[in-house]
């Protein structure tokens, strides 16, 4: 795994060339936790012109 992006209730994983993800590896860790899976889908995406990361701290 290369990174994971963050959004609200959303983890996108960017995965290194060629490597992949089990769903039912991640189902059942998840599960474990208390969590679910509600989709879980594997495309191709390019890389951004631009990034930017962020820091933040608090809860709102």
């Amino acid at each position: 795994m290369n990174k994971i992006l963050l959004s609200g209730l959303r983890a996108t994983l960017v995965m290194n060339d060629g490597a992949t993800l089990e769903e039912a590896t991640v189902k059942k860790a998840l599960t474990e936790k208390g969590l679910k899976i509600t989709s879980f889908t594997a495309e191709q995406a390019t890389e951004p012109a631009a990034t930017y990361h962020l820091k933040v701290a608090g809860t709102g």
